[in-house]
């Protein structure tokens, strides 16, 4: 049986959710919490990104309801600011706490789960496995891609079904110490910014726990062109990071920017030696055998949208990955030249 270092005090906590024109989401969420929270939720912060819908004025009515519920400016937009912003405001008492995402969906008890499960695995944080779930047709291609290896690379917190010690997996609950100890998020990062603060935890040797056991839903990109740009920012976060950590990068990680990379140079050549472009029509068959694959395992005719969301996955995240990286070289200060004399200019 786990034993608790806290078990003489109690396991206050709050809650954050960054928020950015969420009024589709936020009351559903906010009053699940409520109705399911645990006796030591404190409070619930929404860090609120500058809405132009009716977020603001729903949290606000529900913070007139229940004085647990209160409202905070974003100014900076970003997730990693909204979090940092709502933890320099926390009630002192608390000892934990927890990320939610608007745009996501959690079970009943999943607050009072994964906060018995930092007390009890007493680690630095617990992340939890994403699922992805559509709503249109579109949105579940995107699921059904983002579900598998071809989309995630074969991630644990993606795929994996089994809890344990990890590296990184998606945010969920932390302990404030911790937390405040590292600064909190880099405001630098307006994606990746959760790898980046595992990294740091892990070289400080924090633990973070997997439940596996506590997936939680997310609802993907409903268009192409909004998959494109949030895998685009996918790539430059992962680049910010590798340039600040020089981390080595994962296979999942190094291909996309390689095909991105490849397209960039031999298209223009293709006419010249066919043969170049031999590589480009392996990977069009690789991704016609995933379509086909998923169709009989699905049996759904929004497979059709997996041909065109893969490859905007994959050239979009090794794209941003790639002039991420060159926008880091080209923006470090040059290193000083030491002249005969000794001086340097």
């Amino acid at each position: 049986m786990m034993r608790s270092v806290y078990s003489s005090m109690p396991p206050y906590l709050s809650i954050i959710i960054p928020t950015l024109d969420e009024e589709c989401h936020i009351t559903d969420l906010i009053e699940q919490i409520l109705v399911n929270a645990p006796p030591s939720l404190i409070e619930i912060i929404v860090s609120d990104g500058g809405s132009k819908d009716q977020t603001r004025q729903i949290v606000r009515r529900l913070g007139q309801r229940d004085a647990r519920v209160r409202l905070i400016d974003n100014p900076k937009q970003i997730q990693a600011a909204g979090v940092n912003a709502a933890v320099a405001e926390i009630d002192p008492r608390a000892r934990y706490i927890l990320r939610l995402d608007a745009h996501s969906s959690y079970g009943d008890t999943f607050v009072a789960d994964i906060l018995n499960e930092i007390v009890h695995r007493e680690v630095d944080s617990v992340v939890v496995r994403l699922r992805s779930v559509g709503q249109t047709c579109f949105q579940r291609a995107v699921a059904y891609v983002s579900n598998q290896a071809i989309g995630n690379g074969g991630a644990r917190h993606r795929m994996g079904d089994a809890s344990g010690f990890v590296d990184h997996g998606h945010h969920a609950i932390f302990k404030r110490e911790t937390f405040v100890a590292l600064n909190g998020y880099d405001e630098d990062f307006d994606t990746n910014e959760d790898a980046e603060f595992d990294h740091r935890l892990r070289a400080k040797g924090g633990r973070i726990w997997l439940a596996a056991n506590l997936p939680i839903d997310y609802y993907p990109r409903a268009s192409l062109t909004s998959l494109a740009q949030q895998y685009y920012r996918y790539g430059r976060g992962r680049a910010r990071n590798f340039m600040k950590h020089r981390q080595r990068l994962r296979l999942r990680q190094l291909l996309p920017a390689l095909l991105f990379l490849y397209c960039l140079l031999i298209l223009p050549f293709g006419d010249a030696d066919p043969y170049l472009v031999l590589p480009l029509g392996l990977y069009a068959g690789v991704v016609l055998l995933s379509a086909v694959r998923l169709l009989l395992d699905y049996r759904s005719l929004c497979i059709v949208g997996v041909l065109a969301a893969i490859p905007a996955m994959h050239l979009a995240w090794g794209c941003g990955f790639v002039t991420g990286c060159l926008a880091k070289l080209l923006a470090a200060p040059a290193m000083p030249v030491e002249a005969p004399d000794g001086s340097k200019s």
